[in-house]
């Protein structure tokens, strides 16, 4: 997708996450897309985009309502990570049940839906992913499509709940959205390796831009990189040790 430097490059996680949706429903032709999150405590998370109609709060999809959605139920219980189009599962014999149709009346949303996980779902974690919905059937080949493109998908997303969560000033001049991560990530301990296996890119990758956050910050390992990062505020600072307790950091 030629979105992904525009997404990479946006410090604003709604705005970038905006981007992302927009060529989302370019690629697909659908209508509406949503970033949904549903967990297994229960907990329900959105992001919408498109002509979405102005519902209150209270009369959102519950989460009771999530579960007993089909493209919920197939992937979390099969733990299917790709794409798959509600009528596709119908058509294998999935119903629709009356209290799903009713949400889709109460929102004024389609069936032709399509579902594209971004993190593996399961009864362990519940869904993370993209819905998108058509005014009319998805043209022929878009699940196939959201396959190639589901990759570089899961790692943007990645990217950007990560700069939401760790980077409490990510509209910094001195270093991109990403070098901002990479430094955030390297402050909590973690490896190049791990890294890499989080934004789901290369160690190599991972090195580059070590380079050149050390580069632009004056610094020359992490450590120096890491307070230097504390210094501006990049990076939240540590929390006190509680008082009559000893640290177990050098």
């Amino acid at each position: 997708m030629g979105v992904a430097a525009e997404v990479l490059a946006e410090s604003d996680v709604a705005t970038a996450r905006g981007v992302l949706a927009a060529a989302l429903l370019e690629r697909t032709g659908a209508l509406n897309a949503a970033r949904v999150h549903v967990g297994v405590d229960g907990q329900v998370t959105w992001f919408r985009t498109g002509p979405a109609p102005d519902v209150p709060p209270e009369r959102m999809p519950t989460p009771e309502d999530m579960r007993r959605h089909p493209l919920f139920r197939f992937h979390v219980d099969r733990r299917h990570d790709g794409p798959v189009l509600l009528a596709e599962l119908v058509r294998r014999g999935y119903d629709i049940p009356p209290e799903t149709m009713e949400v889709n009346d109460r929102l004024g949303i389609t069936v032709h839906q399509l579902s594209v996980p971004v993190e593996p779902p399961g009864p362990e974690t519940g869904y993370d992913g993209w819905m998108l919905v058509g005014d009319e059937a998805l043209r022929p080949g878009i699940v196939e499509e959201m396959v190639e493109a589901q990759p570089l998908l899961r790692g943007l997303d990645r990217h950007l709940r990560l700069l939401g969560e760790l980077v409490p000033r990510a509209a910094c001049p001195l270093l991109t959205p990403r070098e901002s991560v990479v430094l955030a990530m390297l402050a909590t301990g973690a490896t190049v390796k791990a890294i890499s296996h989080r934004l789901l890119i290369s160690p190599r990758t991972v090195h580059k831009h070590q380079e050149h956050l050390y580069r632009k910050l004056a610094a020359v390992d992490r450590l120096s990189a890491v307070l230097r990062g504390q210094e501006l505020g990049l990076l939240t600072p540590p929390q006190p040790e509680a008082p009559g307790r000893s640290s177990m950091r050098a």
